[in-house]
């Protein structure tokens, strides 16, 4: 599992990847659900919250999750 360090290093590179409009989650299985892993660095720059409803759709062939 990949973990985000606090050093900044992480952060630099989510910042990196998200002006390539590229960011990198996992996907796991919990019991019958599957779940998206949002790193704590992304919730903190995007100002999600835990429980909070997003969208998830397919456009162009691609999943978005929007606000």
């Amino acid at each position: 599992m990949r973990m985000w360090r606090k050093d900044g290093k992480d952060k630099n590179r989510m910042e990196r990847n998200r002006s390539k409009n590229l960011l990198t989650v996992k996907l796991r299985k919990v019991g019958k659900s599957n779940i998206v892993t949002v790193p704590q660095p992304i919730m903190e720059a995007e100002n999600l919250k835990e429980g909070q409803k997003l969208e998830l759709k397919i456009e162009a062939g691609k999943l978005v999750l929007t606000l």
